[in-house]
């Protein structure tokens, strides 16, 4: 009978809603994630046009072919508006893949469209297979672990389309509901997991999310071990974060090489709970993606880089380009200023934690190298105290959390470090004449040396060195000023890293004997300024606060050893008739009033770059792993389709599922080395096979049933494939490892032959 030239089939609306779904549900969880700025307008148009074309097609038989070569045109026509941008593209891609979503925008409109006509043709493809069920859960979860792996929270009723196709081509006569309902259910579980819909849904649900997103992120951004600088790994505090003091002997070992016009201290482990012996890091081990525009707020808290306001900023020194050139391997930690933009590394992809420690996503090797703009503040700046003080009556909110993180200490400091801190501080007006007191107290009454003893076995430290031991090295006077800044409340941190002094040629070559442990105090409106107590630390590159006249932090002598106080109190009140010295002094006749208007060094009101700047040099090390990532998803669904099942249950009738069931036998048969001699039928074929393999598998009821499906011209029952499957099921039981893997190369390259 001759088909007319238009009908209409009766699945169209079916393959034309699920054509439309399929579509519409890649393109909008895409577009969200990649920060595509396109009208939705122009998506739904695409996906629409393309769901038209093929049905109109459906309707006329003899034109059904031209409908991918068409599909094809319109793919390349909107490429080649994209011509000659494709390197711009893909490094725009590659910014949004490292957290930079809106990378992309100048390319909304192409992208988009080229989105949409691709997966609407996708859809077209599936939604006409009647095994399409299996592909598309394939592509939705795809789709979910893409949509978590860029970082875009877009909620999951942007997954509600595609979840719906998904229900639509479930309908096919080929899908069995016993398959359909564990995946279902596995798609829904997982969705909730990676995208929620909102907090209020179920906070437990939303930590077991906060989880799988974290082991997703260590999983897919982190490929080595991460490991954290110690100074126990230089020499400097031979036993380890479980025991501060003890004799230290650092080596001269090369460790990096520093360009920079100062003395630098270049951060590596922040550490903020004290226990009366050594110092640790509470906070949680999450990592956050540096440069992901999502944790801006965040980076703006800890690393300063919006504090204080402008005015303030413009009277400190600018910021200078920083380069870190590594010369022996070393842990993940990069090792920066305290505030710092613009950090930018070849195969470096940044990681800050909430005690904002910076981490690369692999340990560092000799020859990497790193850039940054870093501001060398310090208590000892020029101008510092005024822009601290200047600061203090702007707004922050941060603070309330820092003092509620940095001010606890143990239940074993003596009462007469209490005494000591409060009569170091009793004169001081302000926090910032609180901390500079004590640390030019801890510089010039105790002595530095290496020689250090052993505390006493559970004395705490602090104590036993401020009142009994009375020397020790950079851990011991940083961990002695920590401590007392917290009793007269200051929220003050451990800080352990680098301390980089460069030669006449601006470069510092830094070994393990410049490891060096420091102070970093938090005042409000101002942020966190490190602190160095230890005695001698700026004779090589800068000076003493005695040797600076511009230099306004006091110079105490040494005090007696302090009588103890049962009640000491933390935060000592002023005296009732307070000097009008704004810095402490024990000498009557000193005038520190400072003189901000003339600094020796007068300060650039350039302000340091803000870090609303966009990275440099965006690294390039996830591109593999999404092409593999990729490669492997095809690979899988090559696999899939091309299973004798999912062959067979794509045939008409039983006769030619039979065929597909011997075609993987003779498959698996030649895997094994048992080929079929030239001109030899089928059954005869088999029957010699099962002599070789010595009865094991019983192949000549496989091969009577061909003979029948083939010449006999009637029609098989539905039981003859499934005999025939239980038979290829015992042959493959048959087969070594290897020879299975010869099996499943065979069948990825060439199919199942019919």
């Amino acid at each position: 009978m001759k088909k007319s030239f238009f009908s209409v089939p009766r699945t169209l609306p079916l393959h034309a809603l699920t054509t439309f779904l399929i579509g519409v549900g890649c393109v909008w969880p895409l577009s969200l994630s990649l920060g595509l700025t396109a009208p939705l307008s122009l998506c739904l148009t695409a996906c629409g046009a393309v769901t038209l074309l093929f049905a109109l097609l459906d309707c006329m038989p003899r034109l059904r072919a031209l409908a991918y070569p068409l599909l094809l045109l319109a793919i390349g026509g909107s490429a080649l508006s994209l011509r000659g941008q494709f390197s711009a593209v893909g490094a725009a891609l590659t910014l949004t893949v490292h957290g930079q979503p809106l990378a992309l925008a100048a390319y909304s409109q192409e992208l988009s469209l080229l989105l949409s006509l691709v997966f609407t043709g996708i859809g077209a493809s599936l939604s006409r297979s009647e095994q399409a069920f299996f592909p598309l859960a394939l592509l939705e979860i795809a789709l979910l672990f893409i949509v978590s792996f860029l970082g875009a929270q877009i909620g999951a009723a942007s997954l509600l389309p595609l979840i719906l196709a998904l229900l639509l081509s479930g309908r096919a006569p080929g899908v069995r509901a016993r398959r359909i309902v564990p995946l279902c259910a596995a798609i829904l579980a997982a969705t909730a997991l990676l995208m929620p819909l909102s907090a209020q849904v179920s906070p437990e649900l939303n930590q077991l999310a906060q989880r799988v997103r974290r082991m997703l992120d260590d999983y897919l951004f982190f490929t080595d071990a991460r490991t954290t600088f110690s100074l126990s790994a230089t020499g400097y505090q031979p036993l380890g974060v479980s025991q501060l003091g003890g004799p230290a002997n650092p080596e001269d070992t090369p460790v990096m090489q520093i360009r920079t016009s100062g003395r630098t201290l270049l951060r590596g482990t922040i550490k903020n709970e004290y226990d009366g012996h050594a110092w640790a890091d509470s906070t949680s081990g999450r990592r956050y993606l540096y440069v992901n525009p999502r944790f801006y707020a965040l980076r703006r808290d800890l690393f300063d880089q919006k504090r204080p306001s402008d005015a303030i900023r413009a009277q400190l020194p600018a910021g200078e380009t920083i380069t870190v050139l590594m010369r022996a391997d070393a842990a993940s930690t990069l090792y920066l200023t305290q505030r710092f933009s613009a950090l930018s590394g070849h195969e470096i992809v940044p990681y800050f934690s909430p005690a904002s420690e910076v981490f690369g996503t692999r340990s560092l090797a000799f020859g990497d190298s790193y850039t940054f703009t870093g501001l060398r503040l310090s208590g000892d700046t020029p101008g510092i105290r005024e822009a601290v003080l200047a600061a203090a009556h702007h707004s922050d909110a941060y603070a309330d959390t820092v003092r509620a993180d940095y001010l606890a200490l143990p239940d074993g400091v003596e009462t007469g470090v209490y005494a000591l801190a409060g009569q170091i501080t009793q004169d001081a007006q302000t926090d910032f004449d609180r901390a500079a007191a004590l640390c030019a107290y801890l510089r010039s009454a105790y002595p530095y040396t290496l020689a250090q003893n052993m505390p006493p076995a559970g004395r705490d430290f602090v104590s036993w060195f401020l009142l009994d031991e009375r020397q020790g090295y950079c851990t011991s006077f940083a961990t002695a000023m920590a401590v007392m800044a917290r009793m007269v409340g200051l929220p003050a941190r451990y800080i352990e890293g680098y301390a980089a002094v460069p030669d006449s040629d601006s470069v510092a070559r830094v070994t393990q004997q410049q490891a060096h442990a420091w102070v970093e105090i938090y005042f409000s409106g101002f942020g966190w300024l490190p602190f160095d107590p230890t005695p001698g630390t700026n004779d090589a590159g800068g000076t003493l606060p005695s040797d600076d006249p511009e230099d306004d932090s006091p110079t105490p002598s040494p005090s007696p050893t302090p009588s103890p106080s049962p009640t000491p109190s933390p935060s000592p009140a002023p005296d009732a008739s307070p000097s009008p010295t704004p810095s402490p002094s024990p000498e009557p006749d000193s005038t520190p009033t400072p003189e901000p208007d003339t600094p020796s060094d007068p300060p650039t009101p350039t302000p340091p770059p803000s870090d609303d700047e966009p990275p440099r040099d965006p690294p390039h090390r996830l591109w593999p792993l999404l092409l593999l990532l990729l490669l492997a998803l095809l690979a899988a669904l090559r696999l899939y389709l091309c299973a004798p099942a999912q062959v067979a249950g794509r045939q008409k009738n039983a006769n030619d599922a039979l065929l597909v069931w011997y075609r993987a036998a003779e498959d698996a048969l030649l895997c094994m080395g048992i080929a079929p001699l030239p001109g030899e039928a089928p059954a005869s074929f088999l029957w010699r096979a099962q002599g070789e393999l010595h009865d094991a598998v019983k192949l000549t009821g496989l091969g009577k049933a061909l003979c029948v499906a083939q010449y006999s011209g009637r029609a098989l029952k539905r039981t003859q494939p499934e005999r025939a499957q239980k038979v290829y099921a015992a042959l493959f039981a048959q087969m070594t490892p290897r020879q299975k893997l010869r099996l499943f190369a065979r069948r990825f390259i060439r199919g199942i032959r019919l």
